[in-house]
Parts: C-alpha cells; sequence; structure tokens
C-alpha cells in the first residue's frame, strides 16, 4: 500500500500504513508512542483475496536483494 496521510490536527496525524491499517499517532510521541488502530485492508472474503495477492513471497517487490 502507498501510505498516505488521510487526516492531520494540532496533536495527531490519522494515515494509511505501508500494510494497509489505518492508525492515528500522536505527533509529540510518533516513534515512542503506540499508533492507535482504526481500520484493516481486510473486512471479507473479497477484500482478503486481494491482499492475499501482497503476500505472496516471489513478487518481485518482496525480494531482498
Amino acid at each position: 500500500y502507498e501510505p498516505r496521510i488521510i487526516s492531520e490536527d494540532e496533536h495527531t496525524v490519522t494515515l494509511i500504513n505501508a500494510v494497509g491499517q489505518m492508525v492515528k499517532r500522536l505527533k509529540e510521541s510518533w516513534e515512542t508512542g503506540m499508533p492507535m488502530y482504526l481500520d484493516w485492508p481486510v473486512k471479507d472474503r473479497a477484500t482478503w483475496n486481494e491482499h492475499k495477492k501482497r503476500l505472496d513471497p516471489n513478487t518481485p517487490e518482496l525480494l531482498l536483494e
């Protein structure tokens, strides 16, 4: 997933992270604080089938050099 910011206010940032989770993070403790998980990319069988494609270890983007 392409990480992207969904919303931002004075104290928090809500974003979609690289694994497709929607999380809210405190700006003041970005590195040390735990994010609040709001949503996940898999909600039903159809979204699981789409997400499952990302788990193929032979996908070129996942291969380590």
